[in-house]
């Protein structure tokens, strides 16, 4: 039984909703599930998914008590080396090289590695709404490493993505729409995303499959993105950077990420 994701299935869609009250951080436990649920969608005769988010989240980011704990443990640190990031690099290439299209509905805050979750689904709606998209990390005291500062450039090349990872920045639906870190902007991100992901069911999958293949982003450049995470993780600023925020009101940890509030 999993912990974190719930499944239903609508004609040749599948539907699965990740939650974690009340914050709806990204863990460990959550990303072992999605990789269970990719094994059996690999096997399924559905032909669309479609990934969404609860309590008015999508996936705020990893878990920041997660990475806290893993920077502190310095010998387990540089024992595991960058296995945080190459697990979590695989998970993601999974989805796509997984041969059936992967919809976004993104309903609530989406950063960090939501984001990173986020920008390897196929195609992503977002629903209007006061909530943010972006990579903050640099504002914890670190920096993305679960392929945020590799797909962030495929998605709206080197110059805006360089100043928005460098400056923490997060953005509104709006904005990310307006940018192309969204496709689609709705009223109603799920029931947008199940249409999209219904039409794309209606394709010719080996057709579909194929153009994920192709697609694929190279291993290199996240491999040098994750021995740069590692190296990131060693820094003590880092670590009380992060405490600070852990240490904030939840209903106030948006704004310490948000120049915009």
């Amino acid at each position: 039984m999993m912990m974190h994701w719930s499944v239903i299935r609508t004609g040749d869609v599948i539907i699965a909703r990740f939650s974690n009250p009340p914050m709806g951080y990204f863990t460990a436990a959550a990303a072992q599930e999605l990789s269970q649920l990719i094994d059996e969608w690999e096997q399924s005769d559905a032909r669309a998914i479609v990934l969404t988010g609860a309590e008015g989240r999508f996936i705020t980011h990893y878990s920041v008590e997660e990475l806290i704990a893993f920077g502190e443990d310095r010998e387990a640190m540089e024992s595991i080396g960058t296995a945080l990031s190459d697990g979590y690099h695989a998970l993601l290439r999974r989805l796509a090289t997984l041969g059936k299209p992967v919809v976004a509905a993104i309903g609530g805050d989406c950063m960090g590695g939501g984001l990173e979750l986020a920008m390897w689904c196929d195609i992503r709606v977002a629903e209007r709404g006061d909530f943010r998209l972006g990579l903050p990390e640099v504002r914890l005291g670190i920096m993305p490493g679960g392929s945020g500062t590799q797909r962030l450039v495929d998605l709206l090349g080197e110059g805006k993505a360089r100043e928005m990872i460098l400056t923490g920045c997060i953005v509104t639906p709006e904005r990310a729409h307006a940018i192309g870190l969204v496709h689609h902007l709705s009223g109603d991100a799920l029931q947008e995303a199940i249409r999209i992901a219904a039409d794309l069911a209606s394709l010719n999958p080996r057709a579909i499959a194929n153009i994920k293949l192709s697609l694929e982003p190279s291993g290199e450049r996240l491999s040098r993105e994750a021995n740069a995470f590692l190296d990131t993780m060693r820094s003590e600023e880092a670590i009380l950077t992060m405490r600070r925020y852990i240490q904030t009101a939840p209903e106030r940890r948006r704004a310490f990420l948000d120049d915009l509030d």
